[in-house]
């Protein structure tokens, strides 16, 4: 599969331009007097210039698709509690503005974007299935939410979109980038174990979808740590979220069990849970209660 925004450089320069560069640090060499320079400059992490007597060879590695993104401070968890995510529902907005830190994310469909206007705390996050519908969207759409979340799954996700899947993935991130909102992953857990390590690098956050684990003890924890690991490997400043779903046999304080044992994994949580709202699940009473209850395990009140 094709990368084609990762690039390489090579620049002869002048070694008294490089002499003359700031920022730089040199490091001894024998003679003939060969060195290693250092540069940090804008949009560059970091390039290692080869200096002989008469000129230089600089080679700049090629930039992690999300590097050009200005670090989003808000998404920084300072607190050290464990964030949370979830589907939006007008009805239970009172608890969510009083639950929610900043840093946690509500997501909605296209349907259910106007009424997200009521939330006063949390990232707003709209969540799509196919790039080509995304690019449809009203441009006004965009200033309303924080982040676009993109849901990787078979019948989501149009099978000409699925056929080259990273390609997929890089395009939707470089229009999140356009839009300067945040770019969010939803794999299913067959996705993130194939694609992850190569979808990762295009994204700011990842919410796996784990539900087919969650009824595992041992099986869930450990594989949300190797999934875990090797992400973080791919992109060292991704956020982790880890989804479960409310609306299977599991009790919260089954779930929280491998939550807990997964905490120094993971940034954060979704949870999936019934909600009776436009754009909501069709079949099932709404479950508030046990989305509370979670809620509540995850992030205890004093």
């Amino acid at each position: 599969m094709s990368h084609p925004d990762k690039r390489y450089f090579f620049l002869i320069l002048p070694i008294s331009l490089i002499l003359a560069a700031q920022s730089c640090a040199f490091i001894p060499a024998p003679d003939p007097a060969t060195v290693t320079v250092t540069a940090s400059a804008t949009a560059i992490d970091s390039a290692t210039l080869t200096v002989t007597k008469t000129q230089a060879l600089v080679t700049i590695a090629p930039l992690n698709p999300t590097d050009s993104q200005p670090a989003d401070e808000s998404s920084s968890n300072t607190s050290g509690e464990l964030r949370i995510g979830y589907p939006f529902s007008p009805s239970f907005v009172d608890y969510f503005n009083t639950v929610n830190l900043p840093t946690d994310y509500v997501a909605v469909g296209l349907p259910g974007l106007e009424s997200i206007s009521t939330l006063t705390v949390g990232q707003k996050v709209l969540m799509f299935g196919s790039v080509s519908r995304l690019k449809e969207y009203p441009e006004e759409v965009f200033s309303q939410v924080d982040t676009i979340g993109f849901d990787l799954e078979r019948g989501a996700v149009p099978e000409e979109e699925q056929e080259d899947l990273v390609r997929t993935v890089q395009e939707a991130a470089e229009f999140a980038r356009m839009k300067n909102v945040k770019f969010m992953l939803a794999p299913v857990a067959r996705w993130t174990e194939q694609f992850g390590e190569l979808l990762v690098p295009y994204a700011d956050v990842i919410v796996m979808q784990m539900m087919r684990y969650q009824s595992d003890p041992v099986l869930c924890p450990e594989k949300i740590s190797e999934f875990s690991r090797k992400l973080r490997a791919a992109n060292p400043g991704l956020e982790i979220y880890v989804q479960f779903s409310t609306q299977r046999d599991e009790t919260p304080a089954q779930l929280f069990a491998c939550i807990d044992a997964v905490r120094d994994d993971i940034d954060g949580v979704w949870i999936q849970w019934h909600y009776r709202d436009e754009g909501g699940p069709k079949e099932g009473p709404p479950n508030f209660e046990e989305l509370q209850e979670l809620i509540g395990l995850i992030r205890p009140q004093p």
